[in-house]
């Protein structure tokens, strides 16, 4: 597993300050990505396959607490306008642009 910054510790027993958790998910941005395809995290497609199935008909998605996108990229199929929005910078600078919808 990367260097995490301790997120396996303080993601269960460490702090709720918003600041403090960016700053702990900016440390994690360069391997969070790898982390989770090791642990065959599946979150970002199911959710995807819950707001398409729920609303089919999605056009514009809030991709709140997006992270390095991928929720985002598994929704970017189906939304013709995707807006990410998260505290932590690091994430969100080495998101990878989804292909457009098509």
């Amino acid at each position: 597993m990367a260097d995490d910054g301790g997120s396996s510790s303080w993601s269960v027993d460490g702090t709720t300050d918003p600041d403090e958790v960016a700053k702990r998910y900016d440390d994690w941005a360069t391997g969070y990505d790898a982390d989770l395809e090791s642990w065959s995290y599946a979150a970002p497609e199911v959710v995807a396959g819950i707001v398409l199935t729920e609303v089919p008909e999605v056009t514009s998605v809030l991709d709140a607490a997006c992270g390095t996108g991928l929720v985002g990229k598994a929704l970017r199929t189906a939304a013709a306008v995707l807006t990410p929005a998260d505290s932590s910078t690091t994430g969100r600078r080495r998101r990878t642009p989804p292909s457009p919808p098509g």
